[in-house]
């Protein structure tokens, strides 16, 4: 099961924009695998370098890596990803639903707060 860790500034590639975020998968060997994994902003399918960019002895330890990222290395590894293409099926998939999820999930709390901001606003004119 990936354990997202962390989140990064938007990159830019091709004329699209991409979220990046690092993700630990625990081994069974009790090591982690750290995965750099970018979604696009417009919905298209998630992509990925074809192999973990770390192998990690801790999971305290993969997230000190995460942490040290810079943009550099993330351009590096956004333009790896898109030279193969690469979309590991299972991977992919699951992070993306889940992302995709939380984003649809998101927007819809965001449209309730709207209703419930103007339905507050309308009881206190009625009330002035």
């Amino acid at each position: 099961m990936f354990h997202q860790i962390q989140q990064y500034a938007l990159q830019t590639a091709g004329g699209r924009w991409y979220r990046p975020r690092a993700y630990g998968d625990p081994q069974s060997d009790g090591r982690w695998d750290g995965w750099l994994v970018f979604f696009p902003l417009d919905g298209g399918e998630a992509v990925a370098p074809p192999h973990p960019e770390t192998k990690q002895t801790t999971f305290t330890a993969l997230s000190a890596w995460a942490a040290a990222l810079t943009p550099i290395y993330m351009e590096g590894a956004l333009e790896r990803a898109l030279t193969v293409a690469y979309r590991p099926a299972g991977l992919i998939s699951e992070l993306a639903d889940a992302e995709y999820e939380a984003l649809f999930d998101a927007e819809r709390l965001e449209i309730s707060a709207e209703v419930e901001r103007g339905a507050a606003d309308l009881d206190d004119e009625q009330r002035r």
